[in-house]
């Protein structure tokens, strides 16, 4: 078998005298043009939000933890009354209420705006602090696609 000299692009031998220099050729990861500009962040932004929105609108509660570990002690926090798990009861203290206190400071302007009796109090309070939580997830995550195709960490 006969072998053949591969011949790449950086190889000066490959090059004839004649032949015009070549563009160098940008790296796809040398800063993602769009998704650094401000429009691409907007574009993220949207789209992102829009996906977590829609996900907190409509999709149902996937994991016991989701209502027991917060949902539950939030409710009793709220109105006074539901479940104390046993995970948050002053007997056995293994969870703090500090993760639920960030839920109850978003969730009580929620129960002032449902106190007009435009919609179900509890039902706002739901999905309202379903949708907060999912605009500072879609934010923090456009942040992020952001910063890191400003650093050519992202391939569009």
């Amino acid at each position: 078998m006969r072998r053949r000299k591969v011949q790449t692009r950086g190889d000066a031998s490959s090059k004839r005298a004649d032949q015009a220099p070549e563009e160098e050729t940008k790296s796809s990861l040398e800063g993602a043009p769009f998704l650094s500009t401000s429009r691409g962040f907007a574009v993220t932004l949207v789209l992102l939000t829009s996906a977590r929105l829609l996900s907190a609108s409509f999709n149902i509660i996937h994991d016991c933890d989701e209502t027991y570990n917060y949902w539950e002690p939030l409710h009793y926090l709220l109105y006074k009354d539901g479940f104390q798990t046993w995970e948050y009861s002053p007997e056995f203290a293994l969870r703090s209420y500090l993760y639920i206190i960030i839920h109850y400071v978003f969730a009580v302007p929620l129960q002032w705006v449902s106190a007009l009796g435009l919609v179900n109090p509890k039902l706002l309070v739901f999905f309202g602090v379903r949708c907060l939580f999912a605009l500072a997830s879609a934010g923090s995550e456009a942040y992020l696609v952001h910063n890191l195709s400003k650093k050519g960490m992202c391939v569009e």
